[in-house]
C-alpha cells in the first residue's frame, strides 16, 4: 500500500510538473487579456486576409467617417462591456467578433453592408478585446451571457423596431451560446465552433502536443480561473434556439472545419440552411460570398428570408 501511494504522488508530481502548470501557463497567454489583443493592420497581410485586404481598410476608413455613439454596459458578472454604435436606431444589428480582435476590424465590410443598407451597426467589444473588461476570454460561454446584455440595450433604443445578431468565429459562438434566449430576432453565425475544447483540441493538433493530456488539463484550467466549463457545447443551446438562425462557413476553413458548422445547423431547429461558400477560408466566408451572399444575408436579418 505504501508502495502505490508513492507511486501514486510521484505520478501526480509528474502531471502536475509536465501537463498542469504548462498548461496553465499556456492558457494565461493565449486566453488572458494581453494574449487577446485587438486586430491590427499585420492581420490583414495573412493568407487568408490578404485577397480582400484593400477592401477591408477602405470599409474601416469609411465607418471612421459616420457618426458614432460610445456604449458601455454591464456583464451579468459585473464585467464592465464597451462598444459604438452607428447610425441612428430603427432596426439594429449586433457585430460580435471574434478572439484578437475587436468591434469592427475584420467585421468592417459587413458594418458597412449593413450601415448603407439602413441599419444601425453596434460594434460591440468581447470581454477581455478591446476596451471592454475582464481578464480572460471564455471562446463563447461568458460572452454569450454578455452578448444578451448588448441585445437588450438595442432591444430597448428608443425607435428600434428589429435587432440581429451577426456572429465570426468565436463571436458566432458567442451567439450560438446564447441562441434559446436573446432578445433578438434573427441570428447569422459565421464560421461557429461548437465547443471551446474543440479549438483546445485544434492547438494541440497544429502544434502536435498530446490533446490526450493537455486538453483535460486546459477544461480544468478554464474551471478554476474562469468557473467555466469549456467542454460545453454550443449545439445542445442551438437545439432550444427560438429565433431563425443562418450558418455560413467557407470550404477551406482548417480552423472551423464546415462538416462541424453543417452539424451545428443540422442541431437548430429554427436554421435557415447552412451557406458554404466554396474556396473560402476562415473568417473570409462574408467577403468570398460576393454579392449574393451580402444578399442573403440582408433579406435574412431583415427577416424577408427565413
Amino acid at each position: 500500500m505504501k508502495l502505490f501511494l508513492e507511486i501514486l504522488a510521484a505520478a501526480a508530481g509528474l502531471w502536475l510538473l509536465f501537463v498542469f502548470i504548462p498548461t496553465l501557463t499556456v492558457f494565461v497567454i493565449l486566453f488572458g487579456r494581453k494574449g487577446c489583443r485587438s486586430f491590427s493592420p499585420e492581420h490583414l497581410e495573412t493568407s487568408y486576409y490578404l485577397p480582400f485586404r484593400d477592401r477591408i481598410v477602405e470599409a474601416t476608413r469609411k465607418l471612421s467617417e459616420l457618426p458614432c455613439r460610445e456604449l458601455s454596459c454591464l456583464a451579468p458578472d459585473g464585467t464592465r462591456l464597451s462598444g459604438r454604435l452607428l447610425g441612428k436606431p430603427g432596426k439594429t444589428v449586433i457585430l460580435a467578433h471574434g478572439y484578437r480582435s475587436a468591434g469592427g476590424s475584420p467585421l468592417a465590410l459587413q458594418a458597412l453592408r449593413f450601415a448603407e443598407r439602413g441599419w444601425a451597426v453596434l460594434l460591440a467589444d468581447q470581454r477581455a478585446h478591446g476596451n471592454s473588461g475582464g481578464r480572460f476570454t471564455t471562446m463563447g460561454i461568458l460572452e454569450s451571457g454578455d452578448l444578451r446584455r448588448w441585445a437588450e440595450f438595442a432591444s430597448s433604443l428608443p425607435g428600434n423596431r428589429r435587432t440581429a445578431v451577426y456572429g465570426m468565429s468565436m463571436g458566432a459562438t458567442s451567439a450560438a451560446f446564447a441562441s434559446a434566449d436573446i432578445a433578438a430576432d434573427a441570428m447569422v453565425l459565421d464560421c461557429p465552433f461548437d465547443s471551446p475544447s474543440d479549438q483546445l483540441r485544434r492547438i494541440c493538433r497544429d502544434r502536435r502536443l498530446p490533446a490526450f493530456l493537455l486538453v483535460p488539463a486546459g477544461i480544468l484550467v478554464a474551471r478554476l480561473l474562469c468557473r467555466v466549463d469549456f467542454s460545453l457545447r454550443a449545439s445542445d443551446v442551438l437545439r432550444k434556439a427560438r429565433i431563425p438562425v443562418l450558418f455560413i462557413c467557407g470550404s477551406a476553413d482548417s480552423t472551423v472545419p464546415p462538416d462541424g458548422v453543417r452539424a451545428m445547423s443540422d442541431a437548430c431547429p429554427t436554421s435557415a440552411g447552412c451557406v458554404l461558400v466554396e474556396g473560402a477560408e476562415h473568417s473570409v466566408a462574408f467577403p468570398a460570398g460576393g454579392e449574393e451572399l451580402a444578399e442573403r444575408v440582408e433579406r435574412f436579418i431583415s427577416g424577408k428570408d427565413t
